[in-house]
Order: C-alpha cells, then sequence, then structure tokens
C-alpha cells in the first residue's frame, strides 16, 4: 500500500481519481489550495464551501484532507519544487499539468491569475500549454 497526495479539487474529475486511488489500494491524502480568490465574491461562503470539499473527500475514504493557505506558499519554494519536478518522467510531468488544469476549471470560471500560474508551471516543465476551457 502507497500513501499518495492528491490534488483535490472536489469536482467529478478528482473525486473519481480519488476513489480510484483507493480502490487501487492508495491511502489517499487529498490536499485542497485554498487560493483565496473567490473569499471577495463569497465571503464567509468560501470559506464553507472549503470546507464542504475537506468533508467530501473524507466521506469518499481520503486516508486525509489537508487544505493549505495558498497565499502562504513561498516563490523559493514553489521554484525549488519546479526544479525537482523537471527531472521527472514525461508522463509524471503531463499528469501534473493535467490535474492542476481540472483543479483551475472545476469551477468553470479560470481567473487570470490561474491561467498565469498553469502556463508559468507548462513552461518550467517543458510541456505544452493545454487548453483552459
Amino acid at each position: 500500500m502507497s500513501r499518495v497526495v492528491l490534488a483535490y479539487s472536489g469536482g467529478l474529475d478528482t473525486s473519481v481519481l480519488l476513489k480510484k486511488m483507493i480502490l487501487e489500494g492508495n491511502e489517499v491524502i487529498a490536499l485542497t489550495a485554498d487560493l483565496g480568490e473567490s473569499d471577495g465574491a463569497a465571503g464567509d461562503g468560501a470559506k464553507a464551501a472549503l470546507e464542504a470539499v475537506k468533508a467530501k473527500a473524507l466521506a469518499l475514504g481520503a486516508y486525509d484532507a489537508v487544505m493549505i493557505d495558498a497565499s502562504r506558499i513561498q516563490l523559493h519554494n514553489l521554484s525549488f519544487s519546479l526544479d525537482k519536478l523537471a527531472h521527472a518522467s514525461p508522463s509524471l510531468k503531463r499528469d501534473l499539468i493535467e490535474t492542476a488544469v481540472a483543479m483551475v476549471t472545476d469551477d468553470g470560471i479560470v481567473t487570470p491569475t490561474e491561467a498565469e500560474l498553469i502556463r508559468a508551471i507548462a513552461d518550467s516543465l517543458a510541456c505544452p500549454m493545454p487548453m483552459l476551457g
């Protein structure tokens, strides 16, 4: 049995993937990033929505569900991680980009910040920029 981390949005794609990984015998930690972008529009509802994503992951059988405050991610940590991922296999890079796209497109809205982040990650991994919508 392996313990894996899944970038989890709470949408259909990542929920199916979460269940599939569990059925394959993995302990899955669902990782959701709070980008803070919906707080202005949703106010306190944004926090409730994030808690609902966490509850959904646990209800599907996740080993744990973790929320991270993306505003606290330091640029040098991201750069270090991308440098490490640059040596990954092409299929792992593709999977990473596809997962990132699934997360940012799950709500049907891709903000300029989200699109630029995907573009920067794809560029740093020497992967083609995927369609975002």
